[in-house]
């Protein structure tokens, strides 16, 4: 979550030149962790597209990790803001 984190205010702290004007963009990141055991990487990859659309329907510039799967009798809402 940190260097995500990081990674976004960098992105935002640094403008580039458009012509004759400064810009500056923002970014919105998914975030999936893996156990190692249980998830194949098409389920990170779909775990990760999943945070990205809830970061970006959240507010943009932010970022949200999809959260591990509890099992059948688990929290089916695996997305979490920060």
């Amino acid at each position: 979550m940190r260097t995500a984190e990081r990674l976004r205010e960098a992105i935002v702290t640094v403008p580039f030149q458009l012509g004759d004007e400064a810009r500056t963009v923002s970014a919105s990141l998914g975030v999936a962790l893996s156990n190692g055991v249980d998830e194949s990487v098409q389920d990170l990859v779909a775990a990760a597209d999943g945070a990205l659309y809830a970061a970006k329907n959240g507010g943009r510039n932010r970022v949200v990790i999809a959260q591990p799967r509890l099992g059948a009798l688990g929290n089916p809402d695996r997305l979490s803001g920060h």
